[in-house]
């Protein structure tokens, strides 16, 4: 058996094998929520799918929601994807908008993140 096989035969047999319940648990996607995903990088879209000022995705993880947009400045932001007053949504999916406004009472916001009104 060569170098290369020996050792990866020793990564297989330490390998730490997940029980297929952990693919539809409440309790695992709730344990993942609290103790995974706040601790590694996220991936919220590639740079090419917000190219022009004005372009945005939603990124949702968990209970989470991030908007990532591009500003008139060209600069890529996030922000988290409700309002501060209420915690409603501001935007789902994708798009182009010169700024974010609350269904619910109308507070708005600029590309750069600057409340308007």
């Amino acid at each position: 058996m060569s170098v290369q096989a020996s050792v990866e035969k020793r990564l297989i047999d330490r390998a730490v094998r997940i029980g297929n319940e952990a693919y539809v648990s409440p309790d695992y996607a709730r344990a993942e929520a609290e103790r995974l995903w706040p601790r590694v990088w996220q991936i919220a879209c590639r740079e090419e799918e917000i190219a022009a000022p004005g372009d945005y995705v939603t990124y949702d993880i968990a209970e989470n929601s991030v908007i990532v947009v591009r500003g008139q400045d060209g600069e890529v932001r996030a922000f988290h994807n409700l309002c501060r007053h209420r915690g409603r949504r501001l935007t789902e999916g994708c798009g182009n908008r010169k700024g974010f406004t609350c269904p619910f009472h109308a507070w708005s916001w600029d590309l750069s993140g600057a409340c308007l009104a």
